[in-house]
């Protein structure tokens, strides 16, 4: 029994293919490694740093530049909170426990 014949690469699949392609919505092209690596060195120098709360520490210019990050990533409150407990170490992580402790009481 003889085989059938291959299907022409250049017939009627290459026109489907073509009608299929066209038919795809276009997605953004593929961010490179380059790509990432700048938008890591931009978040390492606009990001806030963490802030203990020294007497050394400035806490009004830490709290607006904090502000002013969240405002430019378009952060919500609990995701505000969420990077502020993250950032605040010692003295400042402390504070902001006992606040929300108290918050929670008098809700």
């Amino acid at each position: 029994m003889d085989d059938p014949e291959p299907a022409d690469p250049e017939g009627v699949n290459s026109e489907a293919e073509s009608e299929l392609e066209q038919s795809l919505p276009l997605l953004p092209p593929e961010q490179t490694d380059s790509d990432n690596d700048s938008e890591m060195a931009e978040e390492r120098t606009i990001a806030p740093i963490q802030f203990n709360g020294s007497a050394n520490d400035d806490a009004e210019q830490w709290l607006k530049h904090f502000e002013n990050y969240c405002a430019y990533k378009n952060y919500d409150e609990p995701k505000k909170l969420a990077l502020c407990k993250i950032l605040l170490t010692g003295n400042a992580a402390a504070w902001l426990d006992r606040y929300i402790g108290l918050l929670l009481v008098f809700a």
